[in-house]
């Protein structure tokens, strides 16, 4: 055995040890897919957590995916809320009323996602819809979410509601 292989397996056999599960979306009609298969066990997750979208998302994600987001604010679990942080546009300010367990927080002027990031309890989202074909990672991992979660709270935390 090369000892690099050595060193690295008693990570490998810990108890602590969780093998972080990635999948990957590509076009619209997966992606699609990914969000009307996983949010049941997203929000499953989530119950186990704090019961928060917490993340970051771009403004076309929501123009993209407007049918499922209605379904989604439309049925939430108990005590479902969303803390989000997107790009300053009439879309979001429109919305901003809508949804009760919405909270929608804006970034600087000076900056714009392109991306979407959600953390769902132990799953972290990752969309780009900026040009097609659309696509999503999708990773599974305690750890990773645990800490972008608090991320996530701090710069909630940091940003004043405009």
């Amino acid at each position: 055995m090369l000892p690099t292989i050595d060193a690295l397996k008693p990570h490998f056999q810990s108890q602590n040890f969780n093998v972080p599960k990635l999948q990957f979306f590509d076009g619209e009609r997966n992606v699609n897919h990914m969000l009307r298969e996983y949010t049941p066990l997203w929000r499953e997750s989530m119950k186990e957590v704090d019961s928060t979208w917490w993340g970051y998302q771009d403004h076309i994600f929501v123009e993209c995916y407007m049918k499922w987001l209605e379904r989604v604010w439309k049925h939430p679990s108990q005590g479902e809320k969303i803390k989000l942080i997107s790009n300053r546009t009439n879309l979001e300010k429109n919305l901003e009323d809508r949804v009760l367990h919405r909270s929608i927080k804006y970034i600087s002027k000076k900056a714009e996602f392109t991306t979407t990031v959600w953390v769902l309890g132990s799953y972290i989202v990752m969309i780009f819809t900026r040009a097609k074909p659309h696509y999503a990672f999708q990773i599974h991992d305690g750890l990773f979410a645990s800490n972008l979660r608090t991320v996530s709270k701090i710069m909630w935390e940091d940003i004043a509601k405009a």
